[in-house]
């Protein structure tokens, strides 16, 4: 049984001995996760005139706005799933074969397809328990943390094979996770 402190001792051991692949990795990992949320802002000076509603204006933002979240999601799909897919490869191996290259970045997009579609699935699950409350979805987004690392190393699980394996290895682990 392994506990937090061996764990965290252990990858700060290995950050640290491949510091700047690392940095990269993580890098790039960020930008990916972080490209894919938007910002908003508010202008509370403004005010609104409902009184010139125009119904055109209206239908070309909303087009718009549909869009914008349609390419935003297929860069999710094929571009940013498959990157975090390496991306966590890539630190699996550096724990484990210290130190490892950043070419492990590219293990998520050899089988590309197959990645593509179980990270889609498990994402897909995910939105369906948070659509019930918050906390499932909270949950279950633990369930489901390693399902990048065992699509990497076992690329011949289907899809629901990988998310069912995910929640077995998870069973009992999701608090020290979070911790």
């Amino acid at each position: 049984m392994w506990n937090i402190k061996e764990i965290k001792e252990k990858g700060k051991n290995s950050f640290k001995s491949n510091y700047l692949a690392s940095v990269i990795v993580g890098f790039i990992l960020t930008l990916s996760i972080g490209s894919t949320s938007t910002a908003t802002g508010s202008e509370a000076s403004q005010e609104i005139d409902y009184g010139n509603f125009n119904p055109e204006v209206f239908l070309l933002a909303l087009g718009l706005i549909s869009t914008v979240l349609i390419i935003a999601l297929l860069i999710q799909v094929f571009i940013f799933n498959p990157l975090l897919v390496g991306c966590n490869h890539f630190f699996a191996e550096n724990v484990r074969n210290n130190p490892a290259s950043l070419d492990n970045i590219k293990k998520g997009f050899s089988n590309y397809l197959h990645v593509t579609c179980t990270v889609f699935v498990t994402d897909l699950f995910l939105t369906l328990w948070t659509m019930l409350f918050i906390i499932p979805g909270l949950i279950k987004n633990y369930s489901y943390r390693m399902v990048p690392y065992i699509l990497a190393d076992n690329p011949e699980l289907s899809a629901l094979e990988t998310i069912s394996l995910s929640r077995k290895m998870m069973n009992g682990h999701k608090w020290k996770t979070f911790l």
